[in-house]
């Protein structure tokens, strides 16, 4: 989706360089990784990466055209993955544009995981969606704003660091002001 491209993830870019360096990232986990449109970009400069999605095609072809030996693409259940691993295992996580298509129950389970398994979390939240609502499992693929400050996410409130823009590279005049523009991703330090 729009969310993939370069021009749409090239201030997240920028900042997830900044990131990796202030923190000194070694191992980096991605869930939810998609095609790797815009993350491609940055294969020189990343650490030890993992990335997961549970489309099996995108990561055969993600392993064929980006796989080597410090980067690598898993086919799995991003949950089901975050409960095989060791506490802190993962330098660094980041969640892009994934939970908002999820069932609450599976989120929750799977933010508690993350904080256990990663020392720093990168994740999607709507600072402007003022009430979070769940998705029935019954309707399918789906979309909600979640905001993590809010019930019943807001157990992150505590590992909350700052917020990080995430939208296009030239912020339209309407989004100027932070409180205003919908779509950022909080940092978290577990």
């Amino acid at each position: 989706g729009e969310g993939s491209t370069v021009m749409y993830a090239g201030s997240l870019m920028e900042t997830l360089i900044e990131l990796i360096k202030e923190y000194k990232v070694k191992r980096m986990l991605d869930i939810a990784c998609g095609d790797w449109n815009w993350m491609k970009r940055l294969a020189d400069r990343l650490p030890d990466y993992t990335g997961l999605d549970i489309v099996e095609e995108i990561v055969v072809k993600n392993n064929f055209n980006y796989g080597n030996s410090h980067t690598r693409f898993v086919h799995t259940d991003s949950l089901s993955f975050l409960e095989d691993q060791k506490d802190k295992s993962f330098d660094f996580l980041l969640c892009r544009h994934m939970i908002q298509h999820l069932p609450t129950a599976y989120n929750i389970q799977l933010l508690k995981e993350a904080c256990r398994v990663s020392k720093r979390l990168l994740i999607t939240s709507y600072r402007t969606c003022q009430h979070n609502e769940d998705i029935p499992s019954s309707w399918g693929p789906t979309f909600r704003p979640i905001n993590l400050e809010l019930e019943p996410y807001d157990f992150m409130n505590e590992y909350f660091d700052r917020y990080i823009y995430d939208g296009p590279i030239s912020k339209p005049s309407v989004y100027k002001d932070p409180s205003v523009y919908p779509l950022y991703m909080g940092l978290y330090i577990t």
